[in-house]
Parts: structure tokens; sequence; C-alpha cells
């Protein structure tokens, strides 16, 4: 990877609160649709290498099973993983949308908690850990998307029992929650927590 498109990485990822590793899970689940040909891996990995500013290997530590299942559907070529993660970052840096927001120290954090529908806790649960990518990320990246304002979600769906959960928020995120009337805040966190899993 370019030195700019890895301290872009780390911008992005301060800004959601995470780490470096947990930012390349996100992003390559976000990017699972997009198929690299061969000659485009090529291409994306010598430009990597010519770069006078490259000095950064993108190594996905953990590699959990459900991105093995997305990469078993994908042709490598010759290549391994970490070379096709490589060349796919290079590829889509540049075409990414702009909702990626960027801080150059990591994002305070404060945790809330809030009365989750089990149904809807369980499946962001299961989520988290079939991907790895940590609830935190999930939750703010949400936020940074404003998809707590776009998700229309029928709660009811998954009337039930309720849990009480903690959930860790960066400060822009716990700005944009408290612009919410806090009498739907619970009702819009549930809203968001249910549509994670189908809509980042």
């Amino acid at each position: 990877m370019t030195k700019e498109n890895y301290k872009r990485l780390e911008r992005q990822a301060n800004f959601i609160g995470t780490t470096r590793n947990n930012i390349i899970l996100l992003k390559l689940y976000i990017h699972r649709y997009v198929r690299l040909k061969e000659d485009e891996i090529s291409i994306a990995l010598q430009e990597i290498k010519k770069n006078e500013e490259t000095d950064t290997d993108i190594i996905v530590s953990d590699f959990p099973e459900f991105h093995q299942r997305i990469f078993k559907d994908k042709s490598l070529y010759l290549y391994s993983i970490n070379e096709y993660a490589s060349a796919l970052f290079h590829v889509v840096f540049p075409k990414e949308h702009n909702y990626w927001k960027e801080s150059d120290e990591k994002s305070d954090k404060m945790n809330r908690v809030y009365n989750i529908e089990e149904g809807i806790l369980n499946r962001f649960v299961d989520f988290s850990k079939e991907t790895k990518i940590s609830q935190k990320t999930l939750l703010n990246y949400a936020f940074m998307r404003d998809l707590h304002e776009q998700t229309t979600y029928n709660v009811s769906a998954d009337k039930g029992s309720r849990k009480r959960k903690g959930l860790e928020f960066t400060i822009p995120s716990i700005q944009k929650l408290d612009e919410i009337d806090c009498r739907e805040r619970e009702h819009k966190i549930n809203q968001l927590l249910a549509v994670i899993p189908t809509e980042i």
C-alpha cells in the first residue's frame, strides 16, 4: 500500500475509533462484490511497488472464515489474499464514496446503555462475531454514513424481550445521537442495529 493510502486508512480508522485490522476487514466486507481482473491486480501491484512512498504491506491477521468464503468466489489467479487485498485497496480508494471522514487523532469514545430487542441484538452480535468486525466499528461506521437517518426498519417485527446493552460511541456519533429526541433514541438504536448487517 502506498504511504498516502496507508495514512488515509489510519485517519479513517481514527475517526470511527477502531483499529487498522478492523477497518481492513470492514472495507473488505464493504467491497465484497468487487472482482478484480488479473491485469488489474498486476497493474495495481506494480504501481504500488514503484511508488517512492510505499513501505507498508497490508497484512490481514486472523482472517475470518466469513471473509474466506467471500474470497473463495473470486479469482485470485496466482496472487495471495494479501496481494489481492493490496490491489483492491489501490483500485477502490480513489473511487470510494465521500462519506468517509478522517481524523489525525483517534476519536474519544463514550458508553451508553440501551434496551435492545433480543432478536435484533442477537443478529447484530452474531454478525460482528462472524465477520470479526468489532461492534463499535460497525456502529460508528453506520453513524458516519448516517444510516440512522435513512432507516425506517419496523422494530415491532422483532417484538420480544429486551436486553440492556452497553454500546461504545465515538464523540461524533454521540453528537449525531443527541440530535435525536431523547424519547426516540432507543427506538432509533434498535432500528440501526437491525439494519447494520444488511445495509453496510
